[in-house]
């Protein structure tokens, strides 16, 4: 049990169990903390990043690390397929849950409205948006939505109030959750309902694509269905829809996730937290077949790196920024890494910078394929460049 630097996301307690610590190999100036411990809230049994990152510091992260600014629409091809799945699927089951299509409708967050433009399609009029990003915000008023510029810390004055606030793949990132479920209760009608959607930390075990791919600088927060439900009762809001779903992602594969809503009902008693029992055992499963994944892959590295004086590394995401601290690529001299994400090309990571994949001259290091879940668009890239360089994966042999 340990003395948390960051209070429980749910219920503010400050003790907890670590289960597990995390380090991270971050490029230059990268705005969030290299390390931080997994933890478990004593009180209430939530489980988040116990991280010593401010809100400055997230800000700073999404302005400057992050893209969202794609053009909406599927006659553009900017937003992937899987993400238009994602989007039916959540649009359809909060659309069930929503008693009149005269409802005023609110989504935080809309990046570039497909959510509200699934929402329109199904009949739905009264619908806003609001995002930080001004050209999100112009995507979604080409789409047909109203919609505004702001976040959860500085919603439009002039919106006015909702009867269904929605907010989807956000809060798992949010520093204060409490402020932010506030902010949304804040423009939600006396009777409304708030709707919500996260991964499902209670199923990262059985959908483990990559080790602790769950556990990464930007999902600070894991929620079960209980620890939302300790979350909304403390604002007078009670359940409505609960339902675990697979949504479908990169190349097929799926991930678990929750999609909730609670209903404001002025008056109702807060009971005493409730714990999942189970939730512990979830987690420490998924963190347990983590580190095997991560042995195995420990285990493929060293033989390459046996035969090879210098390979290229091709990624610069979350599995290598832990690749370079849990295994025996720390130690590897690294000729280069590879990254098709603007963001990170120009950077520096370990001191060797990050190229694109065109500036790529060396034709006879061993290229490192460093991700498990974009394996197959990568090999797609280098025969388009007509690399010859020998190609190792990660995928178990």
């Amino acid at each position: 049990m340990k003395n948390l630097s960051r209070p429980c996301p749910v219920c503010e307690g400050e003790r907890g169990d670590v289960l597990h610590h995390q380090r991270f190999a971050v490029t230059d100036d990268y705005p969030l903390p290299d390390e931080y411990d997994v933890v478990i809230c004593a009180s209430c049994g939530m489980v988040f990043a116990d991280t010593p990152a401010t809100q400055a510091d997230y800000d700073r992260f999404y302005a400057t690390c992050s893209i969202y600014e794609q053009p909406a629409g599927a006659q553009t091809g900017a937003t992937p397929p899987e993400d238009f799945a994602r989007l039916e699927q959540s649009g359809a089951l909060f659309a069930s849950q929503i008693p009149s299509k005269q409802a005023r409708i609110l989504d935080v967050g809309c990046a570039n409205g497909g959510l509200l433009q699934v929402l329109r399609r199904l009949g739905f009029e009264n619908l806003v948006g609001v995002d930080p990003s001004p050209a999100c915000v112009e995507n979604t008023r080409q789409g047909g939505c109203q919609a505004y510029r702001g976040d959860l810390a500085h919603l439009p004055a002039e919106i006015g109030r909702f009867d269904s606030v929605i907010l989807t793949s956000v809060l798992e990132h949010v520093l204060d959750v409490k402020s932010a479920i506030g902010a949304l209760v804040s423009v939600c009608s006396a009777n409304g309902r708030i709707f919500l959607e996260v991964p499902d930390a209670a199923g990262y075990a059985d959908y483990l694509h990559a080790p602790f791919q769950d556990i990464n600088t930007e999902h600070i927060n894991h929620f079960n269905i209980t620890s939302l439900r300790n979350l909304m009762a403390q604002f007078e809001f009670t359940p409505v829809l609960e339902k675990r779903v697979l949504v479908t992602g990169f190349s097929g594969l799926l991930f678990p996730g929750l999609e909730t809503g609670y209903e404001r009902r002025s008056g109702a008693v807060q009971q005493p937290w409730v714990i999942d029992g189970a939730f512990r055992e979830q987690m420490q499963r998924y963190i347990n077949e983590s580190r095997v994944m991560m042995q195995g892959i420990d285990q493929q590295l060293r033989s390459v790196l046996a035969s090879s004086a210098e390979v290229i590394v091709w990624g610069t995401g979350q599995l290598t920024m832990k690749l370079l601290c849990d295994t025996a690529l720390k130690d590897a001299k690294v000729a280069a890494f590879v990254d098709g994400n603007p963001v990170n090309v120009g950077k520096k990571l370990r001191g060797v910078p990050i190229i694109r994949p065109e500036q790529l001259e060396n034709r006879r290091a061993p290229i490192i394929v460093a991700t498990l879940l974009h394996t197959q668009g990568i090999r797609e890239r280098v025969t388009s460049l007509g690399l010859t360089n020998p190609m190792v994966t990660l995928h178990a042999k």
